[in-house]
């Protein structure tokens, strides 16, 4: 799969909703969006997704690369309900950037949405809201396990700018249970 438009809604589905999405392997991705990208899908709103697997074989050059709003499956989960979610590609971008979503949103409060079950071994690095499984979310969370780097980047020389950043998620105000993080979470300051 290669995307490289550099726009809006990048992936193997830009925009999806009231979808169901289930039992896909993808290959060896490249993505370089600018908001709202992931190996499956941009932007996915009101839809289930289960079984998905993002696999790094034979192109060591894989990597979903972006602005805002990039994950390593999805970029933006709006009211929708994920299980059984893999991805090993690396993933970056500017905010909002994580191994399995760049952002996981439940504004809905009548219906019962959640991400569970989910595994991310790519690393991941970004200046804001990043982390090994999301960058931000006001979600349901459970039985994640993070193996890649969660690198918060200072590009411009200028930390104090930078701000949430973690194994699981950069910024949370939902609930997350059985989560597991083995990656490094560090930041890096590059050298002039």
């Amino acid at each position: 799969l290669k995307d490289i438009r550099g726009t809006e809604y990048s992936g193997l589905f830009g925009y999806a909703s009231g979808a169901t999405l289930k039992n896909i392997i993808i290959q060896d991705p490249i993505i370089m969006g600018d908001y709202f990208g992931g190996a499956l899908g941009g932007y996915v709103e009101n839809s289930f997704i289960a079984n998905i697997s993002v696999e790094k074989i034979n192109n060591q050059d894989s990597i979903i690369s972006g602005n805002n709003s990039m994950g390593g499956l999805v970029g933006s989960s709006r009211n929708s309900t994920l299980e059984d979610l893999f991805n090993e590609v690396d993933v970056e971008g500017e905010g909002n950037v994580g191994g399995i979503l760049g952002e996981y949103y439940d504004f809905d409060s009548g219906r019962d949405d959640f991400l569970v079950n989910a595994e991310n071994r790519g690393n991941v690095t970004g200046s804001s809201s990043l982390g090994g499984i999301v960058g931000t979310s006001t979600g349901i969370m459970e039985s994640l396990v993070n193996r890649g780097q969660v690198m918060l980047l200072d590009r411009f020389y200028a930390s104090k700018f930078l701000q949430n950043y973690g194994g699981i998620a950069g910024s949370n105000i939902g609930s997350i249970a059985d989560a597991r993080n083995y990656g490094d979470v560090a930041q890096i300051v590059p050298t002039c």
